[in-house]
């Protein structure tokens, strides 16, 4: 786990300390996180697991400064995200934050390349620099021949993958995913869970992922569980491990979790 650095001695890229969400005055308080502690390390894949209601939402909200804690602090890169003002935290979410969405959020339109181009035009990037950006970032991640077309001339799984190409081309700090795989068939889904994978070693991104499926997970290097605000358990893969074997301990965690959609032969709905 890293905690103030890794083992190369670089400083943790974000830093959650105490985090506590309550919701509602006096008797009607809900406690959506209380009292979190974690870290993720620049390069690192992390997944957010947990049953409904644990505090997966509320813990990306507080990330995207979405939200502020009612105590604890998120600092992203060295910044403190409760020290920002609603300007600076709106600049800070486009600048140094990335996202990807179970919808893909595309405009319609616009072609894939001018959708990927929004971020960067909204961070003053120059046209010229930001085309080359594009095409070597939509080359590494395969998506080059998605770049012409609009969204409705995209498959729903390709047009997540230029959403991720979107949420990587700006460089972020790290980039946040909402069960981007939610709405996407299973091939699909493995197609955008690699390319998510490819962003990571191939590109530097540092990943942050919400998902209720333990197949997505398994393509995680660390993952989170949260219960009840609180977090429940973490599960890291060890370099031998295939994902097969890390697919089959996610599924004993959430076993012990109680989550419905465990078979009791182990498989998961």
């Amino acid at each position: 786990m890293c905690l103030d650095a890794d083992e190369s001695g670089n400083a943790p890229l974000l830093e959650i300390r105490g985090l506590t969400k309550v919701y509602g005055r006096q008797a009607a308080r809900t406690r959506a996180l209380d009292n979190v502690f974690f870290t993720v390390c620049p390069g690192e894949f992390l997944g957010i697991m947990g049953p409904s209601g644990s505090g997966k939402t509320t813990l990306l909200n507080l990330i995207s400064t979405i939200d502020r804690p009612t105590e604890g602090t998120v600092t992203v890169g060295g910044t403190d995200l409760k020290s920002l003002k609603p300007s600076q935290a709106a600049d800070f979410r486009s600048r140094r934050l990335g996202f990807i969405f179970q919808d893909y959020n595309l405009l319609t339109t616009l072609t894939g390349f001018e959708n990927i181009m929004l971020p960067l035009s909204l961070a003053g990037v120059r046209q010229a620099e930001a085309a080359v950006r594009i095409r070597k970032v939509a080359e590494v991640l395969g998506v080059a021949d998605l770049l012409d077309r609009f969204p409705d001339q995209m498959s729903r799984g390709e047009a997540q993958r230029v959403a991720a190409c979107r949420a990587v081309v700006g460089r972020p700090d790290i980039i946040l995913a909402d069960e981007p795989t939610g709405a996407l068939d299973s091939v699909s889904s493995r197609q955008l869970l690699e390319l998510l994978q490819s962003m990571r070693t191939e590109l530097g991104a540092t990943l942050l992922m919400v998902t209720h499926d333990p197949m997505a997970a398994s393509y995680c290097s660390r993952i989170l569980f949260l219960k009840d605000g609180s977090l429940y358990h973490e599960l890291k893969r060890e370099d031998t491990a295939s994902r097969e074997i890390f697919y089959g301990q996610i599924i004993d965690v959430l076993r012990d979790l109680g989550d419905p959609g465990v078979l009791k032969d182990g498989s998961h709905v």
